[in-house]
């Protein structure tokens, strides 16, 4: 009777051992994950702006191709052949996490803009917009990319450039290299 007592004895401190372990174990994994979760955040919002900012330099890029052929540029976003059906509904570029557009101030300069589809949801969702410039000097084109500094829930505005002077990024943004 005393071994089986004993060896009862033993498993319930065994039990108890592993018990306060596994809960102080449980407590350090879950204070662990709330300390990485910004930055797990950070990275899903990294890789939405990637999308955007791919997307305005493929747009970009199609605009210069299309301005070599056609000698200028084109708000028609199916003129460029480089949005796939999914991108492009009612003649609106846009996916889940952004809007898009081109709108061209002067023949010879093309703006293309991407903003979030998120604003009313920041600071939750806290993703920079981006503005492309496309434009024509003497037969060569150009290509500039500029990205928020600080993401801030606004639509980018439409910036007009005089014939023959180059875009520059505006004031809260900054040229990607």
């Amino acid at each position: 009777m005393d071994d089986l007592q004993q060896s009862l004895s033993s498993k319930k401190k065994v039990l108890r051992w592993f018990i306060t372990r596994g809960s102080v174990s449980f407590v350090v994994g879950l204070i662990v994950f709330l300390w990485t979760l910004p930055s797990l955040l950070n990275g899903a919002n990294r890789a939405k702006e990637m999308e955007a900012q791919t997307m305005v330099r493929t747009i970009a890029n199609a605009q210069a191709s299309y301005f070599l052929s056609e000698q200028s540029f084109t708000n028609n976003v199916s003129n460029l052949d480089i949005i796939s059906r999914n991108l492009l509904k009612q003649n609106k570029l846009g996916t889940s996490t952004y809007n898009y557009s081109i709108s061209r101030p002067n023949n010879f300069i093309v703006q293309i803009n991407a903003w979030s589809k998120k604003i009313e949801q920041w600071p939750r969702i806290n993703i920079r917009n981006y503005i492309g410039f496309v434009w024509s000097e003497q037969k060569t084109t150009y290509i500039k990319i500029c990205t928020q500094v600080q993401a801030l829930p606004v639509v980018p505005d439409s910036y007009y450039f005089p014939i023959g002077m180059s875009p520059s990024c505006p004031e809260d943004y900054q040229e990607l290299k």
